[in-house]
């Protein structure tokens, strides 16, 4: 069965996610938050990859013990967390 994108529900709260955009060098990625239809979705882009171009951005499905520094810095700068879709 594949796996599902990375989302959480729609928080009033949460800080603007507009052009917030985390480069982590030990995944080798870029990460960005974005909201659609009720729900933040997480999405990342391979740092090679020119990250102003939107298809070269995809969901995130799988969280893994070393995504937690970047799930920390993601909720430090957008108030969102998705440490509970690490993958035990």
């Amino acid at each position: 069965m594949p796996a599902s994108p990375v989302t959480k529900p729609y928080n009033k709260e949460s800080k603007s996610l507009d052009s917030i955009i985390i480069e982590d060098q030990e995944t080798v990625h870029f990460y960005k938050v974005v909201y659609d239809s009720g729900l933040h979705w997480l999405l990342c882009c391979y740092i090679d990859d020119n990250p102003s171009i939107e298809e070269n951005w995809y969901h995130v499905e799988e969280l893994y013990e070393d995504n937690r520094n970047v799930l920390d810095k993601i909720e430090s700068m957008t108030g969102i967390s998705f440490h509970d879709s690490i993958d035990k």
